[in-house]
């Protein structure tokens, strides 16, 4: 605490100043935290003095406080690149970013126990102490204005990405408050780029990215890949929230229908619920695809869970328990659409879900070069009368994210991108290629013809996929058994290869692949599901042993 207290001070954080008649003085308190890498080792005790910042006053300690950061889709997107291209990639964290920028309005501080201020008197704030409202934007102002004043322009596409230069010169700044990935094909760029930003302010060289935000990144340069993962942390929450580490399933829900209905859990367990959730929601939206459709089930109880909810999200962890090691796949050199910039999976389920009116649920995956770096999956905002309806409308909200990553390569010097769409439903490609408004669907939004508009223009290209080879189907529904490893593998997850027989992971389709007619794990998954995918199983080894694909055998737990 001295030392965090010593440092502000150096950093002339404050002054010392009688309190103007009419201002506001700002409470403090003291966070305590044990920092840990990716692997959740203890590297750093840290104690930070922080602004209590509701007790701020609106229109006089502050105005404006939005402060953007890199969307988590963009970071793949550019981690995708630098595997595909083979760039050089390096992390930076800039310390006390906060305290480098300074304040516009004036915020008075209650003195923090440990200052040696005299009676009476407050401290002024010079600097954007953590805690305050607009300090996220202060630091934004201020890390805009450096990279702008060395030559750095933000792209169009997305906030908090920046680039300078082209061809080998080519830089990219991916900025997520104080954490920067800093991408180039030249080596010297991304050192000259560190250099330019360390002699502004004090910052920790990470050197070759291995974690960003939490993610663990593991680079495989002779392979052309990147991989990502959560497996430390996802550990860590089943070491939290399950009362065995045995407890394993195959399957993330078993139905949306079995969460409705059933008492409402006591306010201890709510925030309990509320906290595991949020821990799901952060793990879908950065490195598992195949959960984010029951964990966006799990969400619609937040504010009121329920017992069935609250045992619908320890079955989830169950599934995360016995898939802990997936890792999340950008490049390598067995990956579909290798050779095309930006290609998308949508799907829609038809009135799926009963508990909210029947609405369908929309779900899609972008790929860009082959590598997964967005995916989508939530309830539609409209009902939608038919099938081909609900196609439709899941078409045009993926249409937007395609063409986001067109303008995203455009920024990075990929010029004539066009977009290729991947959907299982013939009627919604034919009102697409339609210029006319069919009458049967003329009482749809236009908004949900967007879809259509750029199809006929060219701008994206639109084609049909078979159902058993639609990725995003796995975002729309629960499945089942293999389906869920077979769907995850397409997607882009896998388990990392081990050394020896007794360290192969327990993965049902390895197994299979293998020969194997004991399926390690699955014995220990629990419900009378997961009892017969257990016995299919084995008919599913057998058909690997006959010579037949992974996709047929996964057609026969179906």
């Amino acid at each position: 605490m001295h030392k965090e207290l010593n440092g502000l001070e150096a950093m002339g954080t404050w002054e010392t100043t009688d309190l103007p008649q009419g201002m506001n003085t700002v409470d403090t308190q003291w966070v305590l935290k044990i920092k840990t890498d990716a692997n959740l080792v203890p590297t750093k005790y840290k104690a930070r003095l922080v602004a209590r910042g509701f007790t701020q006053r609106e229109g006089l300690d502050y105005t404006e406080i939005f402060a953007p950061v890199a969307p988590i889709q963009a970071i793949r997107g550019v981690l995708a690149i630098t595997a595909v291209w083979d760039w050089e990639v390096d992390s930076i964290d800039v310390k006390q970013a906060y305290l480098n920028s300074s304040l516009h309005h004036d915020v008075y501080l209650k003195p923090p126990v440990g200052t040696r201020v005299p009676p009476g008197k407050v401290l002024k704030l010079i600097k954007g102490l953590y805690g305050l409202k607009q300090s996220g934007r202060e630091w934004n102002i201020e890390l805009d204005t450096h990279l702008r004043s060395i030559g750095f322009h933000c792209m169009p596409s997305a906030p908090c990405l920046y680039s300078r230069g082209t061809g080998d010169q080519l830089t990219v700044i991916t900025a997520y408050v104080d954490d920067m990935l800093i991408a180039s094909p030249c080596r010297r760029e991304v050192d000259r780029t560190k250099a330019e930003i360390m002699d502004k302010w004090g910052t920790e060289d990470n050197g070759p990215v291995r974690e960003f935000l939490g993610i663990k990144i593991t680079r495989e340069r002779r392979q052309g890949r990147i991989t990502l993962d959560l497996t430390a942390y996802i550990k860590g929450m089943v070491s939290k929230w399950l009362e065995r580490s045995s407890e394993r399933t195959w399957v993330p829900m078993q139905s949306v229908a079995g969460i409705a209905g059933g008492d409402k859990c006591n306010p201890d367990q709510a925030k309990r619920y509320q906290e595991l959730v949020g821990q799901l929601l952060w793990v879908s939206n950065t490195v598992r695809p195949d959960i984010l459709f029951a964990v966006g089930a799990l969400t619609r109880y937040m504010s009121e869970p329920i017992d069935s909810a609250w045992s619908a999200a320890i079955h989830l962890l169950k599934y995360l328990n016995q898939t802990s090691d997936y890792r999340l796949n950008l490049g390598g050199a067995h990956r579909s659409h290798a050779d095309q910039p930006v290609v998308m999976y949508t799907d829609a389920n038809w009135a799926s879900d009963p508990t909210n009116g029947c609405r369908s649920t929309s779900g899609a995956i972008t790929y860009v070069y082959g590598c997964p770096v967005s995916w989508k999956s939530h309830v539609q905002k409209c009902v939608a009368l038919s099938a081909v309806e609900a196609e439709l409308v899941a078409a045009s909200e993926a249409a937007r994210e395609a063409l986001f990553f067109s303008y995203l390569l455009r920024d990075l010097g990929v010029f004539r991108v066009k977009p290729t769409l991947c959907t299982d439903s013939q009627g919604c490609i034919q009102v697409s290629k339609d210029p006319a408004k069919h009458w049967k669907l003329k009482h749809i939004d236009t908004r949900y013809y967007f879809v259509r508009d750029h199809v006929q223009d060219g701008d994206i290209s639109i084609e049909f996929v078979g159902t058993a080879n639609n990725v995003a189907d796995i975002l729309t529904k629960p499945l089942k058994g293999l389906n869920t490893t077979r769907i995850s593998r397409m997607i882009g997850l896998d388990m990392p290869l081990r050394g020896g027989v007794e360290d192969a992971p327990t993965s049902p389709t390895r197994d299979v692949l293998n020969g194997s007619s004991q399926n390690r794990g699955i014995g220990k998954a629990s419900g009378d599901e997961e009892d017969k995918q257990s016995a299919k199983l084995v008919g599913a080894n057998a058909a690997y042993a006959r010579g037949l694909t992974p996709w047929h055998a996964g057609n026969m737990l179906t």
